[in-house]
């Protein structure tokens, strides 16, 4: 019988998936008692009321540290930074892999039992054959900072951590209560995108749910110590198609389709592009999850439609539309 955890703490809770694990960790009380580390710009990201104690603070504060893992049984890190173009080297790598090197010292002098650590399947690169999907044994090849950051936390946890350790790479996760994602329907639906080089490489979509079902099942086994875990949707879609869903959902008209070379020296001489914007669009990103419907007996099963049309609404609700 999976077991109930009798003090959780999870950093990163204010982001978009720190948020939905919190809720659903407080709804579903498979933890005792959930503890959050939050900035104080982001304490009001959910209910303070239901979660046993909210410490607030930075992930590269080693006293902030010391405190929030003092008498917690599991760590979840979601702290972290994915990028808004706005980022350079440095910010990468204080919040992706000092945060992560910090909470590590943490927990090898706290007596916690599990650190489940939230990384990225962008720590292989991208999948140069669209045939093949990426796996948790495939060697580390990043190619930008965020990647490279993101690999060397990876690194640090199997060559520092004391204790058992889980390392999970979830892939483009969507939904309600998603800031970063949403500029993307906004643009679609205005018709400012364009499809570089006719939209023909992978993504491979994550809806939120799907996400924080395959954490539970993570964090309340027993069996999977010193393991890795990708999540990725249902299927991987072709960028056009992805755009395709969403102007079926949120509107917009057909994009046109611009060269990726011209993209590049548009990129080159103003801001409204980067050339990681470009790459996301341009390189393939396609995952396997086979290991998690193996030994956790789930599969991602929510569809990009069924999942575009559930947010939509939420966001319609909130008034972000």
């Amino acid at each position: 019988m999976p077991r109930k955890i009798p003090r959780i703490l999870i950093t990163g809770a204010s982001g978009f998936m720190g948020r939905n694990l919190v809720t659903v960790a407080l709804q579903q009380s498979w933890a005792e008692k959930v503890r959050v580390l939050v900035s104080k710009k982001n304490a009001d990201s959910f209910d303070q009321k239901k979660v046993e104690k909210v410490i607030y603070g930075s992930g590269w504060n080693g006293e902030i540290l010391t405190q929030a893992t003092k008498d917690v049984d599991i760590v979840v890190n979601l702290a972290g930074r994915i990028g808004d173009g706005k980022c350079v080297f440095d910010d990468y790598y204080k919040a992706n892999f000092l945060t992560t090197k910090l909470l590590t010292t943490a927990v090898n002098q706290s007596g916690i039992k599990l650190l489940v650590h939230v990384s990225s399947p962008s720590v292989l690169g991208p999948i140069v054959n669209s045939k093949h999907l990426g796996k948790e044994t495939d060697p580390l090849r990043p190619g930008n900072d965020y990647e490279y950051t993101k690999a060397i936390a990876e690194i640090w946890i199997k060559n520092n951590c004391r204790i058992p350790w889980v390392m999970v790479r979830p892939e483009f996760v969507y939904g309600p209560g998603d800031r970063h994602v949403l500029k993307l329907y906004r643009a679609i639906k205005a018709g400012r995108f364009v499809l570089i080089g006719g939209g023909k490489t992978f993504l491979h979509p994550t809806y939120i749910d799907d996400f924080v079902e395959s954490m539970r099942r993570i964090i309340i086994s027993k069996n999977f110590q010193n393991q890795i875990f990708i999540i990725a949707g249902p299927r991987p879609l072709k960028v056009k198609d992805l755009v395709g869903e969403i102007r079926k959902v949120f509107g917009g008209r057909l994009p046109v389709s611009v060269s990726e070379g011209l993209m590049r020296k548009v990129a080159d001489r103003t801001p409204l592009i980067t050339s990681s914007q470009i790459d996301f669009f341009t390189q393939n990103r396609l995952f396997s999850s086979e290991k998690l419907h193996r030994k956790l007996k789930f599969k991602p099963s929510v569809d990009y439609h069924q999942g575009l049309v559930m947010t939509k609404k939420w966001y319609k609700q909130e008034g972000w539309l």
